[in-house]
């Protein structure tokens, strides 16, 4: 569960969806896969800083971004056992970007995601969300909001679904396109 965990938190730091009257601004499809990369690179930057307890990071890491300014993430999370063949893990980010510059873009603005794992007998299913909203200035420009929602009834790819938009495009050509590439 720990490396699922790993890979939904991953995954949903770089994914977005977005809602009836999403405010993203960011005007093309190409813009939005640079924007989830670029927040995804410096999100996990950050995610590095912070210890483990066993299961997965805890705490919260103040980190440099590649050319200025800071990312703030702040992760728990936990296990819990209800019988030898059921447990579930569920793990909680918040990141904030401060100024945040890395390859001629800067970031400001927030996100938050929650990720569950669930193992009962011989069925695992993951579930993951993130929401939040990021203004990108230089290379990068414009809002982007962010609100996924991905899950999963088994480890295979094909059974993942991954609804919302990045940036006002659905999250599932964006995933699509960086899982190709």
């Amino acid at each position: 569960m720990k490396r699922t965990l790993g890979w939904l938190g991953s995954l949903a730091l770089v994914a977005a969806t977005g809602c009836g009257s999403d405010p993203s601004t960011i005007e093309t499809e190409e813009a939005a896969i640079a924007a989830f990369t670029l927040l995804s690179q410096q999100a996990g930057r950050a995610s590095q800083g912070i210890p483990s307890n066993g299961m997965g990071p805890n705490g919260s890491a103040t980190m440099n971004c590649v050319d200025g300014g800071t990312v703030d993430i702040t992760v728990s999370s936990s296990t819990s056992t209800t019988n030898p063949r059921a447990s579930s893990a569920t793990a909680t980010y918040q990141g904030s970007f401060n100024a945040c510059a890395a390859s001629g873009s800067t970031m400001e603005g927030d996100i938050s995601q929650s990720a569950t794992a669930r193992k009962d007998g011989t069925t695992v299913t993951f579930s993951t969300s993130l929401e939040g909203t990021i203004t990108f200035a230089g290379d990068i420009d414009g809002v982007c909001y962010m609100n996924i929602s991905v899950s999963s009834a088994s480890a295979s790819a094909a059974d993942t679904k991954i609804s919302g938009t990045i940036c006002g495009f659905p999250a599932q050509d964006i995933y699509s396109s960086l899982t190709t590439n």
